[in-house]
């Protein structure tokens, strides 16, 4: 998360790994949405918006999806 707040640009992969990690703790509620952005260096309506956009593309993009799945695999405990 910390090389989230250093970079001015991020490659299109990275910037889409890091918005499913912000979808995840968006989707997990365990936090508000203010503490997520700051952990990514963002507001809280920007990771509303990350939020949303993974969410839609979740359900067009099978590639997406199993990264999705593959990212919350490594989250359970």
């Amino acid at each position: 998360m910390e090389l989230c707040r250093k970079s001015a640009r991020n490659s299109k992969s990275y910037t889409l790994d890091r918005d499913l990690l912000i979808y995840i703790a968006w989707q997990l509620e365990v936090t508000t949405n203010q503490q997520i952005g700051e952990k990514f260096g963002l507001t809280y309506s920007s990771v509303s918006q990350r939020a949303r956009v993974i969410k839609e593309k979740l359900h067009k993009d099978k590639a997406l999806a199993k990264k999705y799945q593959h990212f919350k695999s490594l989250m359970k405990i």
